[in-house]
């Protein structure tokens, strides 16, 4: 269980070093933003599993807080992940953040950090929210996958 702690605290430091960076240094990626944000959507979704499980008395407790370990780095990529559906366009609304210099030309990732952003102040919360959202929730973002590939592709083979 110290483990686990470990890596709960280790990430909402991270998170919020982040945060303190990207208000010092303008270009500073916001990407980190998003991957500690879902990193800290499946910590809480860890905690209240593991916390159920305990309060249960269940044995299985220990054995889970083993690979729990990796949960950060999978919410953190999902989290990415759905960030790249809102700037794509392929989830849009006004719950969703949206993005602006998606129209200019790709030259290099730097210039593509340097000239996206986020139409609004709100658009950096709705990121972080739904960031949170995507590492909380891992089938957010995968049944969004699926709904993708089955729109495109047309029926599905039985």
């Amino acid at each position: 269980m110290r483990g686990f702690y470990t890596v709960t605290v280790l990430t909402i430091l991270l998170f919020l070093g982040s945060l303190v960076w990207s208000n010092i240094d303008p270009d500073a990626p916001f990407l980190l933003l998003v991957l500690l944000s879902g990193s800290i959507g499946a910590l809480v979704r860890e905690h209240l599993f593991v916390r159920e499980l305990m309060r249960t008395g269940s044995t299985k407790a220990d054995q889970y807080l083993r690979t729990v370990i990796f949960s950060p780095v999978t919410g953190g990529l999902l989290a990415i992940l759905a960030g790249a559906l809102f700037a794509s366009g392929l989830i849009q609304g006004g719950l969703f953040p949206a993005f602006t210099g998606l129209e200019c030309t790709f030259v290099d990732m730097y210039r593509l950090q340097r000239d996206i952003g986020l139409g609004t102040n709100g658009d950096l919360f709705k990121l972080l929210i739904w960031s949170a959202i995507a590492g909380f929730s891992e089938r957010f973002v995968v049944s969004r996958i699926e709904g993708l590939i089955g729109s495109s592709s047309g029926p599905r083979p039985e």
